[in-house]
């Protein structure tokens, strides 16, 4: 008895209401395509649907299995083998073109296959470039660290595990946008970050094309901000340490528990001081954060290590006796056995974080200092760069050494190597001076024969 004619499927409701003929284990229902014949719906009992392609080559039969049908079903990161009709026509129509030329599609399928084997994660890119870019490049530990702070907040959990072939300008186009809800800077570090991954994948033959350099930064949001140079004045300054110090909540220290912090409080004693240390000094908020004890040496000396520094140049600090202050009421509240002087809160012995200070601070502008113009972490380093030159008239080149900042001029860094070591002492203990008069209100009890004040410029 013949087999009754199955008629051509030819929308998604008939794709889902397909089903086994009684008493047939496969059923295969043609499906209609602009295309050509031989696109095919496979029906099995208690299996997925899948499309399939049938055709001729060199006179043998071949099947040619296109895909998963994609019932609408919600599934979390479904596999790729999941398509729609639609998905499946395409498929049909690229796979026609290739037996018209006498290739076979699964041949082509099983190279496809053997690329993706080899084809790194994400992830797995990442760490292969950083590596590249250590050794090529001599990064400082500090940006090394950097890097792999962007990295693994905004990518590795889930950009991380898509094979690095896989992202697409539309991918990276609609990650970067749901980023840059949470910060614009971090979507333009982002792109910079996903556009020199991509680039040294094109030049290990894994990818052909760079989605993130068809990105434009102003696409996403991202683009650099004006040049900024807020800084503030001792006036300013000075509310800015009453707001510290009327926001403050100091944490008793438990060995069981820890520190311990009020749920209403604005910022921890110890975010607290290293803001207060940055005013005082002008280090940039890692180096606060990463400071120990153990680099504190003869009395007020901090050494700040070169993979701490972005300069990869290791910095020497003068520490005023207002920031040795600072880190006496420190070591009383750390965990004894705490390396660091800006112990976490939450995390027992590991320091504080950038970012904890950097949201802090705004949390404590918006409430205490809603007045002034908003101002950032950085901004306080450079405030201390013009107030420096505004209030001690000091020179800029000393300045810069007090930034620890690197001219570009050769014949300059030469210059400044020369020794400046006492101008520059006593730059750090004139600026401490300042603070401590004029921004937290007590004469401060250093003594002055040690401090060059007013001549910075002279020899």
């Amino acid at each position: 008895m013949k087999a009754p004619k199955i008629e051509p499927l030819d929308k998604d409701a008939q794709i889902k209401a397909a089903t086994c003929r009684d008493g047939v284990e496969i059923t295969r229902f043609p499906v209609k395509s602009k295309h050509g014949a031989g696109l095919l719906l496979e029906v099995r009992a208690g299996r997925q649907k899948r499309f399939v392609y049938r055709y001729r080559l060199n006179g043998k039969q071949h099947f040619y299995i296109l895909g998963v049908f994609d019932d609408g079903t919600k599934i979390k990161r479904k596999p790729q083998s999941y398509i729609t009709l639609a998905d499946a026509r395409k498929l049909h129509a690229e796979s026609i073109a290739l037996v018209a030329q006498g290739i076979n599609p699964l041949h082509v399928k099983r190279e496809t296959i053997a690329t993706n084997i080899q084809m790194p994660l994400l992830n797995e890119m990442f760490e292969l470039w950083l590596e590249n870019k250590i050794s090529t490049d001599s990064i400082s530990e500090r940006t090394k660290r950097d890097y792999e702070n962007i990295f693994d907040k905004y990518f590795k959990d889930d950009l991380g595990k898509v094979l690095i072939g896989d992202i697409s300008r539309e991918v990276l186009f609609s990650y970067l946008e749901r980023v840059r809800k949470n910060s614009k800077e971090a979507a333009r570090k982002g792109l910079i970050l996903m556009n020199q991954i991509l680039g040294y994948s094109i030049n290990k033959g894994h990818i052909k094309e760079n989605t993130a350099r068809l990105i434009k930064p102003k696409e996403v949001g991202a683009t650099m901000g004006a040049p900024k140079d807020r800084w503030l004045t001792s006036d300013e300054l000075r509310l800015l340490w009453q707001a510290l110090d009327k926001a403050t909540c100091p944490v008793q220290y438990s060995e069981h528990s820890g520190m311990r912090l009020a749920s209403n409080v604005i910022l921890s004693t110890s975010v607290a001081n290293a803001l207060r240390l940055i005013i005082l000094t002008g280090v940039r908020r890692g180096e606060a954060c990463q400071m120990k004890l153990s680099q504190i040496t003869d009395g007020n000396k901090w050494t700040i290590p070169a993979d701490n520094t972005k300069n990869g140049r290791a910095h020497v600090v003068t520490l005023h006796p207002l920031a040795l202050e600072l880190i006496d009421q420190q070591k009383a509240i750390i965990s004894p056995q705490s390396e660091y002087v800006f112990e976490s809160s939450s995390i027992k012995y590991n320091p504080i974080t950038g970012d904890s200070i950097t949201r802090a601070l705004e949390r404590l502008r918006k409430k205490h200092l809603a007045e002034l113009d908003p101002f950032s972490v950085h901004d306080l380093r450079r405030t201390v760069a013009s107030g420096c030159a505004e209030y001690l008239d000091a020179p800029e080149r000393l300045i810069e050494l007090l930034l620890n900042h690197q001219p570009s001029d050769r014949l300059i860094r030469t210059y400044q190597v020369s020794d400046r070591t006492e101008k520059l002492k006593g730059l750090f203990l004139s600026w401490g001076n300042f603070v401590s008069k004029n921004v937290r209100g007590k004469e401060s009890k250093t003594d002055n024969s040690n401090v060059i004040a007013g001549n910075f410029g002279k020899k």
